[in-house]
């Protein structure tokens, strides 16, 4: 998307981490120092958008990145944010996940007011939310990618005449298919 600024920052920041879907930055507004953000390539603008497969490596990826943040700055605890649509306060149009790292005492006061309901409206938030998760569970699978063979067959033949204990196993397991 072109005018988004973190599909910008993919482009232009300096990567914590990288691989083929997934890329952890620093964050240059960070709430405190070593604030990171790891987000999707693929611009998603919100949760819902991100593939299930994707949302979990993103989560695992957090993860690791939370600590990373525990053993090498020697913070007592994380923020795992995600500000979701507009009433979030979500001012970038692209899902991230924000890792803030935490000290005790370092001003910052991520504490909201939990608002007591009354037996009605659990009751009430409770039916409406069951009619929508009866699919919960049921997963999107990352497509398979195509098997791509690093041998050629001759090289593959060659090593079975050799007697080479990965091409002997390999062939043991396939006379074992019906």
């Amino acid at each position: 998307m072109g005018d988004c600024q973190a599909c910008e920052w993919l482009k232009s920041e300096p990567k914590l981490y990288e691989d083929d879907k997934i890329a952890a930055i620093l964050a240059r507004n960070a709430i405190n120092p070593g604030h990171i953000i790891v987000l999707p390539k693929a611009h998603h603008t919100i949760i819902e958008q991100v593939p299930d497969y994707e949302l979990a490596k993103l989560s695992k990826i957090a993860n690791k990145l939370s600590i990373a943040l525990f053993e090498s700055m020697k913070i007592q605890g994380t923020n795992i944010l995600i500000q979701n649509g507009l009433a979030s306060h979500q001012e970038i149009p692209h899902f991230m996940i924000h890792i803030v790292p935490r000290l005790e005492n370092d001003g910052h006061n991520f504490i909201w007011k939990p608002r007591q309901l009354s037996e009605e409206e659990m009751s009430t938030v409770e039916m409406q939310l069951k009619e929508h998760t009866r699919t919960i569970g049921s997963f999107e699978k990352e497509k398979p990618k195509p098997v791509v063979l690093d041998k050629k067959p001759e090289e593959i033949a060659q090593k079975a005449a050799k007697g080479s204990e990965e091409i002997n196993y390999l062939i043991r397991q396939l006379e074992r298919l019906p």
